[in-house]
């Protein structure tokens, strides 16, 4: 088992992933997964695993600074690098653990993929509401396949530590492609919507898919899956907000990809983004 040290600092906030993982259009979200979501008391622990994959089921992936430009956690008002030992899992084991809303991000290094399959890149467009990215992709003369795309992951979860205050609320980290709730979700478990926003190098993200995974059967004890996790889609309006439905609680992955000509230095065809937020309500 890890021990994460929280080191006080009081730069920007960010977080990042480069695993060099294989990108699908079966298998390519990436969270971070604390259990609990909401420790009962201050001094308790905060454990968090790195996962890729889909629906909730994925691989554990281990603490490697080589992996990411920045590892952090904020709250209330103050912000940590989170350190370990290279090789933990879980990657994040914070001890003890703050008071308050713990809003910890990952932003990664980036990472490649070559696509030798031109209905699989097709499928992964689709399947991220991308569409405009194939008459695009024609349009610049590219190849149907040999091409590579660069990916950078920019993740966040938000973890409760005893009661509620006024000060626990997400914040905007700077990460370049970011979720941000419009409110705590551990304020009001009854709560039946969460207000997002969609930013894209800091400013609103418009018409940006984003897919809602939900796991009703989610106990928030270290329980697994209960049920067959739901996805469904809903796009952002010209400010960069949607309204995230969260009727029968359990745990949510909310994922955006965000897509654009890579610039010379990356080498690559196209560059995307990956964000996601990842938080916890009670059943009901």
């Amino acid at each position: 088992m890890n021990r994460l040290r929280l080191v006080a600092s009081t730069a920007a906030i960010a977080l990042g992933l480069g695993l060099g993982l294989s990108l699908d259009a079966e298998a390519h979200e990436f969270w971070i997964d604390p259990v609990p979501f909401q420790p009962e008391v201050a001094g308790s622990s905060i454990r968090a695993d790195l996962r890729v994959g889909q629906g909730f089921s994925a691989e554990a992936y281990p603490y490697l600074s080589s992996n990411f430009h920045t590892f952090r956690l904020a709250v209330r008002g103050q912000a940590y690098d989170v350190r370990g030992n290279e090789g933990d899992v879980p990657a994040i084991d914070v001890k003890p653990a703050p008071a308050g809303l713990s809003v910890i991000s990952y932003y990664g290094k980036p990472n490649r993929v070559t696509f030798e399959d031109a209905a699989l890149f097709a499928s992964y467009l689709e399947l991220e509401g991308l569409g405009w990215v194939t008459k695009a992709h024609a349009a610049r003369g590219l190849p149907a396949v040999g091409f590579t795309e660069a990916f950078s992951r920019n993740v966040k979860s938000l973890v409760q530590t005893g009661p509620v205050s006024a000060e626990d609320v997400d914040i905007v980290t700077g990460m370049p492609f970011e979720l941000v709730a419009g409110r705590n979700p551990h304020a009001d478990p009854a709560q039946e919507t969460l207000p997002v926003t969609l930013l894209w190098q800091g400013q609103p993200a418009a018409d940006i898919q984003i897919t809602i995974f939900q796991d009703a059967g989610f106990q928030d004890a270290g329980s697994k899956n209960a049920g067959t996790p739901t996805r469904q889609v809903l796009r952002t309006d010209a400010e960069g907000k949607a309204t995230i439905p969260l009727a029968g609680g359990g745990r949510f992955i909310l994922n955006a990809v965000h897509m654009r000509e890579a610039p010379a230095e990356l080498d690559a065809a196209w560059e995307s983004h990956w964000a996601s937020l990842t938080f916890a309500l009670p059943k009901r």
